[in-house]
């Protein structure tokens, strides 16, 4: 239990900790437990790894899929994001087996790595079917449209044709 003194002394201490002032130094600090990306809103290549190798999964993506619009480039970028953070876990529960690595004698490690590659590709498999099935939902109008058309066009062939008879 602390004494009162120790309760004073560390009050007036945090009174004068105030955290970084300056833009960058906000950034910097903002920054300060992303140990391995895993888990942070902002979607980043990590320096030890190949943008290009990203690049090049996102363009597969892109052309396997063409998006149409905004919302499925989006949908396309979720799942390349995903696919790209699950590798990584993958990588990182590999490093887990070194033992001679300073980062990997934490044994609650490699259960973390499983947990988040598990929800990258869970991320990817949601994003995944949200883009299939606005695809399939746009496909349904355009063909309810067509159809329609169709119908409309035989009625007034039929008008037409009855109109002629008379």
């Amino acid at each position: 239990m602390s004494t009162e003194a120790q309760i004073r002394a560390n009050r007036a201490n945090a009174e004068l900790s105030t955290g970084p002032r300056s833009e960058t130094g906000k950034e910097t600090s903002s920054h300060n437990r992303a140990v391995h990306c895993l888990t942070a809103s902002l979607f980043t290549v990590l320096p030890w790894e190949s943008k290009d190798e990203y690049d090049d999964l996102f363009n597969s993506l892109l052309f396997k899929f063409t998006p149409q619009d905004s919302v499925e480039h989006t949908l396309i970028e979720k799942m390349a994001q995903s696919q790209w953070l699950a590798r990584r876990a993958l990588i990182l529960q590999g490093t887990c087996f070194d033992r001679d690595l300073p980062c990997c004698r934490d044994d609650k490690r490699l259960a973390n790595y499983a947990r988040y590659q598990t929800t990258h590709e869970r991320n990817f498999d949601r994003a995944m079917k949200q883009l299939l099935t606005l695809r399939a939902e746009t496909r349904k109008l355009e063909i309810g449209f067509e159809s329609q058309k169709r119908a409309a066009a035989r009625d007034a062939d039929r008008r037409a044709a009855h109109q002629a008879a008379e």
